[in-house]
């Protein structure tokens, strides 16, 4: 089960459009025992255009939610964590992709965490395919 999130700010565009353009029905005939759930995060910033009506929503995960539960991303938070299953639980999505995309020259950046193993060897992958001119980024050059 792999769940790929956009919108978690309400100004990022290119995820939301990159999920828009995701096909479930061609990808579950091309891989079968695949489940692809698609999710835009912060629908009420993203509609508004601001980065977040209350509250960072990336701050209210991992007990770092505000104090202020009535906050708009504290509760979307706890939907989208009882949406997405509590990590480790048998109910969690194996995988989620969250596209964010930033002002920065940063080119391509991927941030996986090193407990992960299938998340250090798709982030290998990704970056020898874009070193190899599978792709753009990688390197620094903007793509």
């Amino acid at each position: 089960r792999v769940a790929v999130v956009a919108g978690t700010h309400g100004n990022e565009f290119t995820g939301v459009y990159v999920i828009e353009q995701l096909e479930p029905a061609a990808l579950r005939r091309d891989y079968p025992s695949l489940r692809v759930e698609t999710l835009i995060a912060n629908p009420r910033a993203f509609s508004a255009t601001r980065r977040f009506i209350d509250a960072d929503l990336n701050r209210q995960f991992a007990g770092r939610r505000s104090e202020d539960t009535q906050q708009l991303e504290a509760v979307r938070a706890a939907e989208i964590e009882a949406q997405l299953g509590p990590k480790g639980s048998a109910q969690a999505c194996d995988v989620v992709v969250d596209l964010h995309t930033t002002t920065s020259n940063m080119g391509c950046t991927l941030i996986v965490n090193s407990y992960c193993q299938l998340a250090l060897r798709a982030a290998a992958h990704l970056t020898q395919a874009w070193a190899g001119g599978g792709g753009e980024g990688g390197g620094g050059d903007g793509g």
